[in-house]
């Protein structure tokens, strides 16, 4: 339960005891407890309280029997006298009565209503909400637009409302080229960013009205992958036993009476989402969420490739292959880690301009040669470039971004998703001295790095602003996805 919770019922508790004192003693739970009779000599006590001027003439007598039990304190008492000493302060702070018809309300009356009211609005944060959402109910079909219901968090969970969200190649991937029917139905959308709604029970880092990055990598921080430095891993992601389907069997959304999958954990393509704390970044509050969001993937996957999967390192030669946000944010990667060289490659003309806006100092389009680009390269480095980045998912390509390496200490990063085709090379370019090796978010540990990510865009070391290309409404996201599909953008 989180301390907002524990607030809550402790404040309904003490209020209804306050409210008790007020009733009548002969109904009053305290009475009602108590199994012990006052005996006479409490009686006359409490009479000669009543009448403090009028002196008792008569001495006690000795009770008869067993000694008597020491008189009881009124319990109702007490909270008659709490209720006079709080209206007291009330009115001592100017709190005042209030007046209905002839009838008068005491001012801790009028602060319990108001608790009551406040009350019953945080409850009112547990209910099912009802939103829009983009839903895709079948592979390779147009994403419908549905009102779903987006269930309370539950234990250790995050309901976030969605601000705005970027579309990226991995939700094309899943719905035009994966097409594995058992991750349908679900709402698509893995790169967003919101503010949290409510929290469920167990929830102590966040609180309603943080803004918040979902995370399609979780970071429990207890397994042996979080503890181990040298990856970014998580044992609790859904990506450890269900990446075929890209979702976990667990989710919270609903549609026309059947469950819709979270994809990739996720599902920012909705108005609202409910996510585990433990796949949640919480970032500063003057983060413009319309920007930071994509650093909940394609920024953050192509960027961290660089510096911390391939570690490209000052003054040295680099390729990336690839040129959407991914393939750009490599080769901004690239050149702040200090690469000399960076040569961007694509077969869309239209992407030479916006890669020099990031760093590149060369284009190549592979269509422009008679030859594997692979070796144009080679011949324009004596031998390969350093480093080289596939960044389009595509295993013909990453074997040509592997062949293009230098023998000896080239290093090759598979950045690309996909999980359809098998990729190959021949033996000989890894036993000459290569390394080929692959990027999940750019190897970082996602909770951790992503507040510094959003403080490097803030500070200005990163650029975010340049990969926008177009801003739609979720009605939009058809448009979206099929701007991307083509290349247009």
């Amino acid at each position: 339960m989180s301390s907002t919770n524990r607030i809550v019922n402790d404040t309904e508790g003490r209020h209804r005891d306050v409210l008790s004192g007020t009733r009548d003693r002969s109904g009053c739970h305290c009475q009602r407890e108590r199994a012990v009779r006052p005996t006479h000599s409490a009686l006359n006590d409490l009479r000669g309280r009543e009448r403090p001027h009028e002196a008792s003439a008569a001495e006690p007598q000795a009770a008869e029997g067993p000694a008597p039990e020491a008189p009881l304190v009124d319990d109702c008492e007490k909270m008659g006298t709490l209720f006079g000493e709080l209206n007291k302060c009330l009115r001592g702070i100017g709190f005042t009565q209030l007046y209905f018809g002839e009838k008068i309300v005491e001012p801790v009356v009028v602060l319990v209503f108001w608790l009551l009211l406040w009350f019953l609005g945080i409850q009112a944060l547990g209910l099912v909400i009802k939103c829009r959402a983009a839903v895709a109910w079948e592979p390779n079909a147009p994403l419908m637009m549905e009102e779903i219901e987006v269930a309370p968090p539950q234990e250790g969970e995050i309901r976030i409302k969605i601000v705005a969200t970027g579309v990226c190649h991995t939700d094309l991937y899943h719905l035009f080229e994966g097409k594995d029917k058992r991750g349908f139905p679900t709402v698509l959308g893995h790169e967003g960013a919101g503010v949290v709604e409510s929290v469920g029970p167990g929830v102590t880092d966040f609180k309603p009205g943080d803004k918040v990055i979902p995370l399609f990598i979780s970071q429990c921080g207890e397994c042996r992958f979080c503890k181990c430095p040298k990856t970014n891993l998580c044992d609790r992601n859904w990506t450890s036993n269900n990446h075929n389907i890209m979702s976990d069997p667990t989710t919270r959304l609903t549609c026309r009476g059947q469950p819709i999958l979270q994809f990739m954990g996720t599902s920012t393509f909705s108005e609202y989402t409910v996510m585990n704390q433990i796949a949640v970044a919480k970032i500063q509050d003057d983060a413009p969420l319309d920007r930071v969001c994509l650093l909940g993937c394609g920024i953050a996957t192509g960027y961290g490739a660089a510096v911390n999967t391939a570690g490209v390192t000052p003054g040295s030669v680099c390729a990336v292959f690839g040129l959407g946000a991914v393939g750009l944010a490599a080769v901004m990667g690239c050149k702040n880690a200090g690469a000399s060289r960076i040569f961007a490659v694509d077969i869309n003309e239209k992407k030479s301009e916006k890669a020099k806006v990031f760093g590149a100092t060369d284009f190549l389009n592979p269509k422009a040669y008679n030859k594997p680009i692979s070796e144009v390269l080679a011949e324009m480095t004596n031998g390969g470039v350093d480093f080289s980045l596939e960044c389009v998912g595509n295993t013909e390509v990453m074997r040509s971004a592997l062949e293009s390496c230098v023998k000896g200490w080239g290093v090759s990063v598979m950045v690309g998703w996909t999980d359809v085709k098998d990729f190959s090379a021949r033996p000989i370019q890894l036993i000459s001295g290569k390394t080929w090796k692959g990027s999940l978010f750019g190897g970082f540990k996602s909770k951790d790095s992503v507040p510094k990510l959003v403080q490097d865009y803030m500070s200005g070391k990163i650029k975010l602003d340049e990969f926008i290309t177009h801003k739609m409404s979720l009605e939009q996201v058809n448009d979206a996805i099929n701007l991307m599909k083509t290349g247009e953008w």
